[in-house]
């Protein structure tokens, strides 16, 4: 049985994420026009209480709120490495927690998803967001679609 640690996020927990973090992850962010330990850093910094979970000691995901503390609304990312593959029924209730914990204090959460990211699409679905159509974004006009959880 894998161990598993959720800890308080760190920056070695993101050098880490962004050297091991899943290529549709990296994609994602780079089909915005960005570089992914630029945003990982920035999303890192706006966030009040941003978590890492270790895998037997590998960073498996990275995850947080990045929006403004009194905000209503929710901005709230995730990560993943390989690691996460190892206990995904763990990696799901986890991820079902702490959406709880957000809309404790956000009225509602929303975030954009590559549309080309199928399983993560499929993930925040199960989770229970609302998944948009998808729509032209970033210097490419990738498609992405919104993911939105909460009262509008």
């Amino acid at each position: 049985m894998s161990r598993y640690e959720i800890l308080p996020c760190r920056i070695s927990h993101l050098r880490e994420l962004s050297k091991t973090m899943r290529a549709a992850d990296r994609a994602e962010i780079e089909a915005a026009g960005l570089v992914p330990r630029h945003v990982l850093m920035q999303l890192w910094r706006d966030s009040i209480d941003p978590k890492a979970a270790l895998i037997d000691g590998e960073v498996a995901a990275a995850w947080g709120d990045a929006a403004p503390l009194l905000s209503s609304e929710g901005n709230p990312w995730l990560f993943t490495a390989p690691p996460a593959d190892k206990v995904p029924v763990l990696f799901f209730r986890v991820a079902r927690e702490q959406i709880a914990d957000w809309l404790r204090i956000r009225r509602i959460i929303r975030a954009r998803v590559v549309a080309s990211y199928v399983c993560s699409l499929r993930l925040y679905r199960m989770l229970g967001f609302e998944v948009s159509d998808p729509f032209p974004l970033g210097p490419k006009g990738e498609l992405f679609c919104e993911i939105v959880m909460g009262d509008r």
